[in-house]
């Protein structure tokens, strides 16, 4: 097996689309008022980067 590196810059870009395609896999199991706030919070806890 070879292994290859990827640039970080790479993998960081990689991660943040899986995460968000996660998020939104998420969000969608929510309606309404519920879907509002979920998200709220959510984007509230993606940007303090945690």
């Amino acid at each position: 097996m070879t292994a290859f590196s990827a640039p970080e810059q790479t993998i960081i870009a990689s991660d943040g689309r899986v995460l968000r395609a996660a998020v939104a896999a998420y969000l969608g199991r929510y309606r309404g008022q519920s879907r509002l706030h979920t998200g709220s919070d959510l984007k509230i806890f993606m940007a303090s980067g945690t």
